[in-house]
């Protein structure tokens, strides 16, 4: 799994208080403990697009499949496809309102 040696050294991280996002500079620490997530995860039979998108969710919180394609720069269709198969293995969880938002589940 190399999901965490894609990324760059900064993380893009949401603060739900004032509803912006911040850049922050990542340690090593934090990519070897990403790393071993990626690769939990994979053995748990997720796909690395499914990776992605549940590590966001689990990063920003409470997401439309929408902001969260946007986040990460995948297809809106396979987002939505991506959370549709998630829900159905109990990884992640929708709530319906006026708009239907996702959140993800604790694996543990």
């Amino acid at each position: 799994m190399t999901l965490a040696m894609e990324k760059q050294e900064l993380q893009k991280v949401y603060n739900k208080q004032n509803g912006s996002w911040k850049l922050v500079k990542k340690d090593q620490s934090y990519n070897e403990q990403l790393s071993t997530i990626e690769e939990t995860l994979s053995r748990f039979g997720l796909l690395k697009n499914e990776i992605k998108v549940y590590l966001h969710l689990a990063r920003a919180g409470e997401m439309k499949a929408g902001e969260i394609a946007e986040a990460i720069s995948l297809h809106r269709t396979e987002t939505y496809r991506i959370l549709r198969d998630l829900e159905k293995r109990g990884v992640v969880f929708s709530i319906f309102g006026e708009t239907v938002k996702i959140h993800s589940c604790s694996l543990g």
